[in-house]
């Protein structure tokens, strides 16, 4: 519980009407180890292999490196390992990243298809489509498959992105009563919710906690962790969508102020507080190490570390120099 598989390979596949969707699939033949030479193996024992033989453990072992080959990847904990997973999730349609479009069928691109993959590649697909009976307890398959399809990605990037880009704005030292009047719109008594500063705040994390208690409502739930008769309460997920809307979901009901970039200019979150969570069950391979946000991170990364440097240390001296 509580953790997420990514598969050694996944693909875009087309649809028949005209969409696309990711799928873990097997590895190319030409990556797989070569297959051992059977005929030469037979000639060094007279035709046959019996059973415990040399050739015979040869021949097993490779079948059993290629069937792995085809299906090597690993398991994480995303609460645990990725805590900043949502904020990465909804940054991924800021700056251009992903294409927007009027409906959601037209967000299928192919700059959204190079993203969902690279992020099924990265972090697995986000659980879309419903699983197999080998995962009941789990309720969506970390392979993909039909319902994992581009264009759904894409939109619930860009729903994370208007989430949390409405909550930056709500609870930022200086409250962009502009930007969160654009998600208002204008209607008929939309000038009700935007009146005072306080009302315009309000209306802001009201929507936001509506987000996100509907997608938490469905793909995430309390989990017991431990051993028979030594049980803590934890959390776990249906699906990766729902791992990371619970972060969402922490960063509201957080107890400390998140941290925010330094840089003036950008003022975004990047790391909050959240509940010590409990890991269980053995990793078939952990790849997944560094994934966490180092706790004395400052920036976004180094585009705003770079302009922080530049606004409190090169500009000042430059205009040192010329008085």
């Amino acid at each position: 519980m509580g953790n997420w598989e990514v598969w050694g390979n996944y693909d875009i596949r087309p649809q028949k009407d005209g969409g696309r969707y990711v799928l873990a699939v097997e590895t190319d033949e030409s990556e797989l180890p070569p297959r051992i030479d059977l005929e030469k193996g037979l000639e060094k024992t007279g035709g046959m292999v019996s059973e415990g033989s040399p050739e015979s453990i040869m021949l097993v072992r490779q079948a059993a490196e290629r069937d792995w080959a085809r299906k090597e990847g690993w398991v994480y904990y995303p609460l645990v390992e990725v805590p900043d997973l949502f904020l990465k999730f909804a940054r991924l349609a800021a700056d251009g990243g992903l294409d927007d479009a009027a409906t959601v069928r037209g967000l299928d691109t192919d700059k959204n298809a190079d993203v969902a993959l690279d992020w099924a590649r990265t972090y697995g697909t986000l659980g879309l489509t419903p699983g197999d009976e080998q995962h009941w307890f789990r309720g969506a398959s970390t392979r993909g498959g039909p319902l994992e399809t581009v264009a759904a990605f894409a939109h619930e990037a860009w729903v994370a992105n208007g989430c949390l880009h409405l909550y930056e704005a709500a609870t930022a030292a200086e409250l962009d009563e502009g930007l969160i009047a654009s998600y208002v719109g204008d209607h008929r008594g939309s000038s009700l919710y935007t009146h005072t500063p306080a009302s315009t705040r309000a209306w802001a994390l009201e929507a936001v906690a509506r987000a996100t208690q509907a997608r938490v409502a469905g793909n995430a739930y309390p989990a017991l962790y431990g051993e028979v008769g030594r049980f803590v309460s934890g959390w776990s997920f249906s699906n990766l969508l729902g791992a990371m809307w619970l972060q969402m979901f922490w960063l509201l009901t957080a107890s400390e102020e998140p941290r925010r970039c330094r840089n003036p200019e950008c003022d975004k979150i990047i790391t909050y507080k959240q509940p010590e969570q409990q890991t269980q069950g053995t990793k078939k391979n952990d790849r997944s190490g560094g994934y966490a946000t180092r706790k004395d991170k400052s920036f976004c990364d180094d585009r705003c570390k770079n302009r922080h440097y530049y606004l409190t240390i090169t500009k000042p001296r430059r205009t040192a120099r010329n008085l």
